[in-house]
């Protein structure tokens, strides 16, 4: 019996309907099938591939918030100002404070409870991919910070009691975690919080050679230069330029995306970024499985 690879996909702002990685998961899995060349009788039950959708858990505060300010006045811009609310409102209220943190630690239960069921179709020892669009890259950023400091040093964790019941398996504690994808990230902009822009997550995961000793693995992280969000993030400083992190310049969307900000929503369908990933999936499958 083949062992299969788990990917993880987590959306960035705005509404986000549950099965919202599903047209992409389309995608992915037709190209996966043309790199794996009948390597694999059934390509399609080789690849597990679950969503992690968190937008419920800010969604209704902020469809509430826009009814609230637009109750005596009818305001202008109201796309505009939809997509600030949701933006805006998705990252100031993700992160945690000195006086709350359940959002935060609601996202990340969310993302555990993701990882708990890819574990349990994939095996608890399944390579891991992990596609993150937008806020989502952020997420994924400090969940697996997060992860990795609770490894280092479980007495002094930042992981929520109820998040550490979840972690089982090298999966789900990120472990096996070989490929990483962030599109349109913003993580230049959240690493202001930091001195010197911060400290990266530590990629590949250090256990990842305990269970796959020579796996390929990569971190690539995929920008458009016409997309106002996304930014290149090897040159922050030395630990994020040491080789961990590849930039890589895309131009996506459709032909009323591509040229403007709004190419910030092409990620996920555009052949420059679902190919490479589907034939590092290959790669992956090839070199646990033959």
């Amino acid at each position: 019996m083949s062992q299969k690879i788990g990917v993880a996909i987590i959306h960035g702002i705005g509404n986000q309907v549950e099965d919202f990685y599903k047209p992409c998961e389309i995608r992915l899995r037709q190209a996966f099938a043309r790199y794996m060349m009948q390597a694999s009788e059934h390509p399609d039950q080789e690849l597990v591939i679950e969503g992690v959708h968190w937008a419920g858990v800010l969604e209704k505060e902020e469809e509430h918030l826009l009814e609230v300010v637009n109750q005596n006045i009818k305001l202008r811009f109201p796309t505009s100002r939809s997509f600030l609310a949701y933006f805006m409102g998705d990252a100031i209220a993700y992160q945690p404070s000195l006086y709350r943190r359940d959002i935060y630690d609601a996202v990340h239960h969310i993302y555990a409870r993701t990882l708990q069921k890819i574990a349990e179709k994939a095996g608890e020892n399944a390579p891991l991919c992990i596609i993150a669009h937008s806020l989502g890259t952020i997420i994924t950023s400090n969940y697996l910070y997060d992860l990795q400091q609770h490894a280092k040093n479980p007495e002094k964790s930042f992981i929520n009691p109820v998040i550490q019941d979840l972690l089982d398996s090298p999966l789900e504690k990120g472990y096996t975690l070989n490929l990483l994808y962030t599109m349109g990230s913003p993580i230049a902009i959240w690493s202001l919080r930091y001195e010197d822009f911060g400290d990266p997550i530590d990629f590949p995961p250090p256990q990842l050679k305990e269970y796959y000793p020579k796996l390929f693995h990569e971190w690539v992280n995929l920008y458009d230069t016409d997309d106002a969000i996304a930014f290149p993030i090897s040159t922050l400083n030395k630990k994020y330029g040491d080789g961990r992190v590849k930039d890589r310049m895309v131009n996506v969307g459709n032909w009323r995306q591509f040229w403007n900000p709004t190419s910030h929503m092409g990620y996920w369908l555009d052949a420059d970024v679902i190919d490479p990933i589907a034939f590092s999936l290959a790669r992956t499958w090839r070199e646990v499985n033959l």
